[in-house]
């Protein structure tokens, strides 16, 4: 196994895990609309699911799986992110490694560098689903979880970093 998976491999994570394990499967992804931003979207909806699940004060660096200095790092860099995918109109991109690149488990995101962590493209895409959640409070969390229009979603969140 690579060693950036082997360090999350604790107790402290077992919880996220298990949860994470469910939730994708009571929630599998469809692949009628495969680009990245269905996938962000997607993965975002689980990670806000996974979110409201877990203890209040359960770390958001274990609630994403990341070190808090990356975590940190993704905060600093939103709207750096955000512009690099409209910018390199990624968004719509179907390609499978370009998908993969900001969605999967890896030591980093490599457009972003070393300094990153990986699966920039889900914490952006939880970005997205909480301002969408925020923005249209009579949304339930079980209507998020069906709505499968991942452009309605982006719209109606208004979300702007």
């Amino acid at each position: 196994l690579p060693k950036y998976n082997i360090k999350k491999m604790t107790p402290n994570m077992m919880l996220h895990d298990a949860l994470l394990g469910w939730l994708t499967a009571e929630f599998p992804i469809s692949d009628t609309e495969n680009n990245l931003l269905a996938n962000m979207i997607y993965y975002g909806k689980i990670q806000y699911a996974l979110n409201t699940c877990l203890p209040v004060d359960y770390p958001d660096s274990l609630k994403f799986g990341i070190e808090t200095d990356k975590l940190n790092w993704c905060v600093d860099n939103e709207e750096q992110m955000w512009t690099y995918f409209v910018e390199k109109k990624l968004l719509f991109s179907r390609k499978y490694l370009q998908i993969k690149k900001f969605i999967d488990e890896a030591p980093f995101t490599t457009p972003f560098g070393q300094q990153s962590p990986a699966r920039t493209g889900v914490w952006i895409g939880t970005r997205i689903v909480e301002a969408y959640m925020k923005n249209n409070p009579s949304v339930s969390l079980e209507q998020l979880m069906a709505e499968k229009n991942f452009q309605k979603i982006l719209t109606l969140s208004q979300y702007n970093p």
